[in-house]
């Protein structure tokens, strides 16, 4: 058998159905080539599997073009060109993964571990052979990648070194001629190799060669049929023969070497437990990082810094909704009878945030650990009975503040504009608040000062130090949202040198109030206890 030049076929193009057929009917006999010629460095269950997946991707992927004009065909070009094809492949792949992987190069292909095949739990390897069978697999060991496809073209395809050379330069082999030089040089250096058998003659027809048992070495004449009279006297009789020794043919087509006809052993079964166990163990650690990276650090979760949920009640759940969240319209309060905290309009650049206001109520319903959270004596700090009133929403020097008031409490909810710690939460019971005790409410504290969110019935707000009673009180300024401009908070002075008050003027009057270091101010009166008036 021979091939001349595989890509394009001598004997014409060569397409998809022509390979597959040539596949599917040859497919042991390409599946052990592979084998003979992939390392056995390997391991032998790694090369069963490279050999099956090697020749399964030995199908081209469209028609090979080939010439216009077929090439004579010669005598010993009796090979089928799909066969040919898919068996110049399968060295190629072989070639190519018996090469040694290197550190900055991209690995190629057949040089990874196949995807297909795959076996888990088993080991997979030929049928032991006999001394013959060992001596040539250390043998194949010896040889490389090219001088194996040459002593497996020249001893299982049976090819004269003309069509070898053909071949392994055809499937990409870097040095033909070093490879037959190679295994020229190992023969000399073994005597008692064995060899290929010679090509055979081309079959008729559609006549098949016939299997070589046996066959000469170069250089070396067959033995004369006959007996041959000895000479002399008669000679002491030898030792009888182990056994009938095996030509290069039978030893390659061996059970040693066969791919198809496996055996199967479990692999290192305490080795599997201890790396099952660790895979679970990488599992449930994956699983907790995965559920610690949804929880607030560096930034907001869904529900903030607020702790993880316990219960699902309707109620409490639609007291947490910023959907259900409470306005007052800013006409409702001129007409009101009482003049409190349930007339206050929402107000705030950020009042229409359903996130903001999520974060809000969860913490408010469950604060975590890392909340700040103070109240005024006398408060309950639990969580809404349902919906409250949004009073304000809005950023505020370098936080996002949120003023709630359900009727009994109002809560302060703080959290940060950068990052994702430090948020805070105040509470104070105003459920006695009306008139002046509801006229303005701390909005944020921060480096000795105070900001106030004022009512929406304040006209005017000014400061006025109690220490310095003949001064005249001085403007503090308010934007749109009725936040007050920052000023000193005696509350968080700590000398004694001036005491600033909220002045406050409403349609009845003005008012005082000081900060006190809660979350409403106080009102400010002077005279006998059982009938206060304003200072």
């Amino acid at each position: 058998m021979s091939t001349q030049d595989l890509v394009p076929s001598p004997v014409g193009p060569v397409d998809v159905e022509q390979a597959e057929a040539a596949l599917v009917e040859r497919y042991p006999r390409l599946v052990r080539i592979a084998y003979l010629v992939l390392p056995p460095t390997m391991g032998r269950n790694r090369r069963v599997l490279t050999a099956h997946a090697l020749a399964q991707r030995a199908l081209p992927r469209r028609r090979v073009p080939g010439p216009a004009v077929p090439e004579p065909r010669r005598a010993e070009d009796a090979v089928d060109p799909g066969y040919a094809y898919v068996r110049g492949e399968v060295l190629r792949q072989a070639l190519v993964a018996g090469l040694p992987l290197r550190r900055l190069a991209v690995p190629r292909r057949a040089q990874l571990p196949p995807l297909l095949p795959q076996v888990w739990g088993l080991r997979l390897f030929p049928r032991a052979g006999g001394a013959d069978e060992l001596a040539l697999d250390q043998l194949l060991s010896r040889l490389s990648g090219p001088a194996r496809a040459a002593y497996v073209l020249r001893g299982l395809e049976r090819q004269g070194d003309a069509e070898v050379l053909r071949v392994l330069a055809a499937a990409g082999a870097p040095d033909p001629k070093a490879a037959l030089a190679e295994l020229a040089a190992l023969e000399d250096e073994a005597p008692d190799l064995p060899e290929p058998a010679p090509p055979a003659p081309a079959p008729r027809g559609g006549e098949r060669p016939e299997r070589v048992a046996g066959q000469a070495g170069p250089g070396r004449a067959p033995a004369a049929p006959g007996p041959v009279a000895a000479p002399g006297p008669p000679l002491a009789p030898a030792a009888p023969p182990a056994g009938p020794r095996l030509s290069g043919a039978s030893l390659l087509e061996s059970a040693e070497f066969d791919p198809c006809t496996l055996q199967a052993r479990p692999g290192d079964l305490l080795r599997r437990r201890q790396h099952g166990r660790a895979v679970l163990v990488g599992v449930v650690a994956l699983l907790v990082c995965g559920a610690l990276l949804g929880l607030p650090g560096d930034g907001w979760g869904r529900n903030g810094a607020a702790a993880p949920s316990y219960a699902r009640n309707p109620a409490a759940e639609a007291a947490l909704d910023p959907a259900k969240v409470k306005r007052v319209a800013a006409a409702v309060w001129p007409g009101a009878v009482r003049r409190d905290f349930s007339v206050w309009p929402a107000r705030g650049e950020l009042a229409g945030d359903a996130p903001l206001l999520r974060r809000a109520l969860a913490v408010w319903a469950r604060p975590g650990g890392a909340v700040e959270s103070s109240a005024t004596p006398g408060t309950p700090v639990g969580p809404p009975m349902g919906p409250p009133q949004l009073l304000f929403a809005g950023r505020v020097d370098a936080a996002r503040v949120v003023l709630f008031h359900d009727g009994l409490r109002i809560v302060r909810y703080a959290e940060p504009v950068e990052g994702g710690a430090g948020a805070a939460l105040d509470f104070a019971r105003t459920d006695g608040a009306e008139g002046p005790e509801a006229a303005a409410v701390v909005v944020t504290r921060a480096a000795g000062n105070v900001r106030y969110l004022t009512a929406p019935w304040v006209t005017g707000t000014s400061v006025r130090d109690l220490l310095m009673p003949g001064k005249e009180p001085w403007t503090l300024g308010r934007d749109d949202r009725g936040v007050t401009d920052a000023v000193p908070s005696p509350a968080l002075a700590k000398e004694c040198a001036r005491w600033n008050t909220l002045q406050v003027a409403d349609g009845s009057g003005g008012r005082l109030l000081g900060d006190l270091g809660e979350l409403l101010p106080a009102r400010l009166l002077w005279g006998p206890p059982g009938r206060p008036v304003d200072a």
